[in-house]
């Protein structure tokens, strides 16, 4: 795909906020940027804790993945303390609610499976006989830490 066919793309701005995102402009690439960049100015220090907007193409957003992420991450949230869901801390210079940046850390089996270039099944297994202890469920979705270290042993 050239860049004068890219910039014809319908994409979306998303107005993520605690995680949970909407789509809340739609338009070029171009037209998408400059509606992300005036409404993330009206945000406050404070806001950026728990909120933002980011553009990205509307296929891209669609996918079922997006779609069963929200599911997951309202599961999360649930099972969360009022003391976790307070919680901050900062990344990079940014100060950002902890239990939101731990969710977006968090994979699926076959995402973990992938990056270890082992198979999804192994990992079930391994998961489900607790060998993986930082896995957690959500419904009927387990989700791993990505930063979890593989051991062979």
């Amino acid at each position: 795909m050239n860049n004068e066919s890219k910039s014809k793309e319908t994409h979306v701005v998303v107005y993520a906020d605690y995680g949970l995102e909407t789509v809340v402009w739609v338009g070029t690439k171009e037209e998408c940027e400059e509606y992300e960049d005036s409404h993330r100015k009206a945000l406050t220090n404070a806001d950026y804790i728990k909120k933002d907007y980011y553009v990205t193409s509307l296929s891209k957003f669609c996918r079922e993945e997006n779609r069963s992420r929200t599911a997951e991450f309202r599961e999360y949230v649930r099972g969360l303390t009022a003391e976790q869901k307070a919680e901050t801390i900062v990344v990079n210079g940014k100060e950002t609610l902890k239990f939101v940046y731990d969710f977006r850390k968090l994979i699926s089996i076959r995402e973990y499976a992938n990056k270890i270039e082992v198979s999804s099944a192994h990992i079930r297994r391994k998961v489900e006989s607790g060998e993986i202890p930082q896995a957690i469920k959500l419904g009927r979705t387990w989700l791993i830490p990505s930063d979890v270290k593989w051991s062979y042993a």
